[in-house]
Order: C-alpha cells, then structure tokens, then sequence
C-alpha cells in the first residue's frame, strides 16, 4: 500500500505520527492541484469587464516572467519542512 510505504519513507523524521498524517495528506493535496494544473485547458477569455480598475492585477498578467521551473520541488520541500520539522 502506497500510504504505509510513505509512512515507511517518514520513518527516520522525528515527529509524531500526526504530522506524518498531515503531511502526507498535505502533499496528496498539493501534488493533485499541480496535475491538473498541467492537464487543464486554458482559461476562458473574459471579457466586458473594466479592467482599468486592477492596474495591478493587468500589469502582473500581461508580463508573468519567466515560469519557475523549480516550483514543484520549492513547494514540496517547503511544506514538508514546515510541516514535520516546526
């Protein structure tokens, strides 16, 4: 079972079994939302709105930078951190 493997994986971390819980649940979550990111469609234009009111929320869409491709790895790490070793 992939779950007690995991818990096998958790072994070594000193924490109690709850945060390995939480953890694993945490991480379920966010690889999901990162797959169907990937696999979405894009979004749907909108329109009729007046955008002028958000000049920041345009600015920030109409030039996103560089995508980080280390994003996955960063937030992973991250929450597992925060989560097993607080």
């Amino acid at each position: 079972m992939r779950f007690d493997h995991c818990l096998g994986t958790l072994a070594p971390v000193p924490c109690g079994s709850a945060a390995k819980f939480e953890a694993l649940a945490m991480m379920t979550g966010v690889v999901t939302l990162f797959a169907r990111t990937e696999s979405a469609a894009p979004p749907t234009a909108v329109t009729g709105l007046d955008l002028t009111v958000y000049p920041h929320l345009v600015a920030a869409f109409a030039d996103p930078g560089a995508r980080r491709p280390d994003l996955f790895d960063r937030t992973l790490r991250g929450l597992l951190t925060a989560l097993l070793y607080d």
